[in-house]
């Protein structure tokens, strides 16, 4: 499935942007511990430098970091629940974006499994995308779901994006 990035550049291959977001990760977090961060990855490297850290994020361990996580994907779902939130995803190749939002029984079946892992706090959040739903915010919140995005891929392909934000925006919340 054409994503739309390989145009500006960035890597299309599932697997690879996987290696690509472990490493990310790893960088990422590097100035919020407060010491110079020093990596050398496969894909990136970062020299011992003194740019400025952190060291002191209201939030601790660290900021949030919610990952996307393909259910019944072994690896994807190791990345995400060794974080703090996964943003659940079917991977289904019919679809336009090669994947599709977990059905509330999936969402549901998540919940479950987050709950009984001895690994994962309380505090571990469960993210549906709302442009892919079919049902209300408080459905997936009965299903598990403890975060909502209103995410608008599909505005990109429109004549004027900030148009239809805006058009979105005055509906108000979905009820």
């Amino acid at each position: 499935t054409d994503s739309g990035f390989e145009t500006f550049g960035e890597e299309c291959n599932r697997q690879v942007r996987a290696k690509l977001m472990d490493e990310c990760l790893d960088v990422m977090c590097g100035p919020w511990h407060g010491q110079p961060l020093e990596y050398s990855g496969t894909h990136y490297t970062v020299q011992a430098t003194e740019f400025p850290t952190i060291g002191h994020t209201v939030q601790q361990p660290r900021v949030p970091i919610w990952c996307v996580g393909a259910l019944g994907r072994p690896k994807s779902m190791r990345r995400a629940l060794s974080w703090d939130g996964i943003i659940p995803q079917v991977i289904d190749p019919s679809t336009e974006m090669g994947a599709r939002q977990p059905t509330l029984d999936e969402i549901a079946a998540l919940h479950v499994e987050i709950a009984a892992h001895p690994d994962i706090g309380d505090d571990f959040d469960i993210i549906v995308e709302g442009q892919w739903t079919e049902h209300l915010p408080s459905a997936y919140k009965d299903a598990g779901a403890t975060w909502w995005i209103e995410s608008m891929w599909g505005a990109m392909s429109e004549h004027s994006p900030v148009a239809a934000a805006y058009d979105r925006l005055m509906q108000g919340p979905p009820s």
